[in-house]
């Protein structure tokens, strides 16, 4: 929807349980403010590479305080 909250969505790009090609049509649908995919990376992101998701979580955050003290919707 519209109003559905911003997010940021990881996928890795090495992930045998789900690949890739079959993350594009469930992005599609739900249309992430960013799409972050990690190289040499399989199901587990946030295990395999905490400090990059860490820093793309941290990014977010960032831009949707900026906005929110420009008093910019957050989605």
């Amino acid at each position: 929807p519209d109003r559905f909250p911003p997010f940021l969505a990881f996928w890795g790009a090495a992930n045998a349980i789900l690949p890739p090609e079959g993350a594009r049509g469930l992005l599609a649908r739900l249309r992430p403010d960013r799409v972050r995919m990690l190289e040499g990376c399989g199901h587990l992101g946030m295990r395999e590479k905490p400090a990059e998701v860490n820093r793309e979580i941290e990014d977010l955050l960032a831009a949707l305080t900026v906005r929110a003290a420009a008093g910019a919707p957050a989605g």
